[in-house]
């Protein structure tokens, strides 16, 4: 079973709690939440949104505004907007600097990109478009290249579950949320899927996926 390295590190600062999460795809790509500010660096740590600041190590500075995602100056983010897209990696992603890309979506996720690396990730803005959401463990979700997008859900793997049987076990394959696709029709019910990543089990019932 693949299992996803991801640090998450919950640090209270200035009031506000924030989330260092590694990418998967290499852990010196990290993201760090700060309120309103998503800062991306390379070195494998990030204790504060100064820390994008036009260095080698800054891959990029996202803001949530006022009911917009936008690139701050002068560091800037590859921003790809809220359209759903699969895989992540086929997403159009120009680079903005001091200025909005798209507009927020309440409790819905953005996707952008790192700057230098190029590494994808998903951002939930909360339920009033004023900041990230809480938790901040699911409102930072780094995307592997074959993943597909959604706006409601984030990042999920594009290939389903495997399933096995281990020493008297049902065991499922442990990726991230499946896509809503996977639960729209009624010959789905009854699928499960683990999300390794946020702790989280998924059960197709009539109505869609059902998170347990």
């Amino acid at each position: 079973m693949n299992r996803i390295f991801i640090g998450i590190l919950l640090i209270s600062l200035s009031g506000y709690a924030y989330a260092e999460v590694a990418h998967p795809e290499n852990p010196n790509i990290v993201g760090g939440i700060f309120s309103t500010k998503v800062c991306f660096n390379n070195d494998g740590a990030v204790a504060s949104d100064t820390e994008c600041d036009q260095t080698g190590v800054d891959e990029g500075l996202l803001v949530l505004g006022i009911f917009q995602w936008g690139g701050v100056a002068l560091s800037g983010i590859n921003g790809c907007g809220t359209s759903a897209v699969n895989p992540v990696s086929s997403a159009t992603c120009p680079f903005v600097e001091g200025e909005t890309f798209t507009p927020c979506q309440s409790d819905q996720y953005v996707l952008v990109q790192t700057t230098i690396s190029g590494h994808y990730w998903a951002v939930l803005a909360n339920s009033n478009c004023t900041a990230i959401a809480l938790p901040e463990s699911t409102a930072l979700i780094p995307c592997r290249l074959t993943d597909a997008f959604d706006p409601v859900t984030g990042c999920a793997t594009i290939n389903p579950p495997v399933f096995t049987v281990e020493d008297g076990y049902i065991k499922m394959g442990s990726g991230r949320a499946p896509p809503d696709s996977d639960c729209t029709d009624s010959a789905h019910i009854g699928r499960m899927a683990v999300d390794g990543v946020n702790d989280l089990i998924y059960v197709c019932t009539p109505t869609g996926w059902s998170v347990r």
